[in-house]
């Protein structure tokens, strides 16, 4: 995931209203990211803080970090690493109540029996299948800890999809969190959700908040933590994803446990 990829931004403009934020957001091309945006405003506005919501075009995720570090950029939402702790400002309360973590292996439809075996991390180490991972990727860290081979390429989700269907540059599956699946139906190119399997490592996205900004991190640690008590955040997740999940069948596939580097 991830990213998840998947990734949102948001700067902290002038203020359309004396208590309303104007709040800058950055999407990924393909991405499905509605949830997060409803997510940030509703927070916000159940806190006391009314939002508005600006759209702005795709960047880089390299370009996302060092806007945030010169306070250009306000808040961005990202799968969690010790050095982005270390850099910015992270708001406590997780995002998906750890779906993110729960990954399913998109493959070729021809190569799905060529997992039927597999059903243990050391069975997907011996298979010496190598995942297709973007650059910049927490996941990266995470398969290289559990002794999964992976391949990081300057793709965008699209074309890594493509890259696992055309069979070339030795990738032979892509990694998606449970909750990207359904969403990126339209960018698979071919690729099927692996059956039987999930693999589960503890992960999940959070709001990240420009140093330059303690005082919008202050909003929304308090937002967040609102909408976490008050059960919005899980209602607005079942809304995005109960269907999708559903779906996946999860509660019937094998659990392939990871461990996260220190």
């Amino acid at each position: 995931m991830r990213w998840y990829g998947v990734l949102l931004v948001f700067g902290l403009m002038a203020t359309a209203g004396a208590d309303e934020l104007s709040l800058t957001v950055a999407t990924r091309t393909g991405q499905g990211q509605t949830y997060y945006h409803d997510l940030l405003a509703a927070a916000l506005a159940d806190s006391g803080v009314p939002a508005r919501l600006k759209p702005v075009p795709d960047m880089p995720n390299a370009r996302i970090e060092q806007m945030l570090v010169q306070g250009r950029l306000g808040v961005h939402w990202f799968l969690r690493t010790a050095e982005r702790d270390k850099r910015f400002l992270r708001v406590s309360q997780g995002l998906t109540g750890g779906m993110i973590g729960w990954r399913i292996l998109m493959v070729p439809p021809a190569d799905v029996a060529d997992y039927a075996g597999v059903r243990t991390l050391a069975d997907l180490r011996r298979s010496r299948r190598v995942a297709a991972m973007a650059f910049g990727w927490a996941d990266t860290a995470i398969w290289q800890h559990n002794g999964l081979p992976a391949i990081q390429q300057r793709f965008s989700v699209g074309e890594l999809y493509r890259q696992v269907a055309s069979g070339k540059r030795g990738v032979h599956y892509f990694p998606r969190g449970s909750i990207e699946v359904a969403g990126e139906h339209d960018l698979r190119a071919g690729l099927v959700p692996l059956p039987g399997i999930v693999l589960i490592y503890p992960q999940d996205f959070y709001f990240y908040v420009s140093p330059a900004m303690p005082q919008l991190h202050a909003k929304l640690q308090l937002a967040m933590q609102q909408a976490e008590q008050s059960g919005l955040r899980q209602k607005l997740f079942r809304q995005y994803y109960g269907t999708a999940l559903s779906e996946l069948a999860l509660d019937k596939r094998v659990q392939i446990h990871l461990s996260s580097p220190p």
